[in-house]
């Protein structure tokens, strides 16, 4: 359209005549400002779907980070319940009057220390 308008504004032809040439230099000018506006519009949209998708790829993050600090709580735990859930007659502490408060004591206590630790670096 750029194009157009400025050939029909610019090229000597018997069947425009100045008045009308007059009216297409505004035509031209009025384009030229709409296609100009509307690159910047562009350039906005785009910046702005970059915002939406930075934001939303911080907020995945965050729920990564959340449930990679669950998981790693939680491994330790899960170790000690399979190694306890084995049926093995061997184990000593089995016999043990305390083995199971002391188990479960160590099970929370390794639940505390580990969130405190990522709570103190700010992870929690």
């Amino acid at each position: 359209l750029r194009e157009v308008l400025y050939e029909c504004r610019n090229r000597d032809n018997p069947m425009i005549g100045a008045t009308t040439k007059t009216y297409f230099k505004d035509v031209y000018d009025h384009c030229i400002h709409v296609l100009d506006t509307l690159e910047i519009m562009k350039d906005l949209l785009s910046e702005m779907t970059e915002l939406f998708l930075t934001r939303s790829s911080n907020r995945t993050n965050e729920t990564m980070k959340f449930l990679t600090i669950i998981s790693t709580i939680f491994m330790p735990l899960s170790f000690i319940a399979g190694v306890y859930g084995m049926n093995f007659l061997a184990m000593p502490e089995l016999k043990w009057e305390y083995g199971y408060p002391v188990i479960l004591g160590a099970m929370g206590g390794i639940t505390l220390l580990m969130i405190f630790l990522f709570k103190r670096k700010r992870w929690f």
